[in-house]
C-alpha cells in the first residue's frame, strides 16, 4: 500500500527548517540548496530525488559547524529527509469549484 502526504506536510516541515536556517550565517552554497528545496516544494507535485538531493547537499554544507552549534538545524533536516523517505507520493487538495448561476431575464 502506498502512503500519500499532503503536500502541505512538507511545506510545514520545510517552514520548521527554515525558521532554524535563518538563525545562522550560513554558506552561499547552504543559501542555494535551501532555495532550491523551496522552489522545489512549492511546485504542485515535488520531485522526490531533486528533494532529496538538496538536503543532503545542505547537510554537506555543514560539514564544518560545530555540530552541537548546528545540531537543531540538522535535527530538521533529518526530519524532512524521513518524511519525504517514508512518503511514496504527495497529493494536493483540490478546492471544489462552486457553479454560479445567473438569472438574466
Amino acid at each position: 500500500m502506498k502512503k500519500l502526504t499532503n503536500i502541505m506536510e512538507l511545506r510545514h516541515d520545510y517552514i520548521d527548517l527554515y525558521k532554524e536556517a535563518r538563525q545562522f550565517i550560513l554558506s552561499y552554497n547552504f543559501v542555494e540548496w535551501l532555495s532550491a528545496l523551496e522552489a522545489e516544494i512549492y511546485t504542485g507535485f515535488p520531485d522526490k530525488s531533486k528533494l532529496l538531493i538538496y538536503i543532503n547537499n545542505m547537510r554537506s554544507e555543514l560539514h564544518d559547524c560545530d555540530k552541537d552549534d548546528v545540531s537543531e538545524l540538522l535535527n530538521k533536516l533529518d526530519m524532512l529527509e524521513k518524511h519525504i523517505n517514508d512518503t511514496d507520493s504527495t497529493y494536493m487538495k483540490l478546492h471544489t469549484v462552486k457553479e454560479t448561476i445567473t438569472n438574466e431575464n
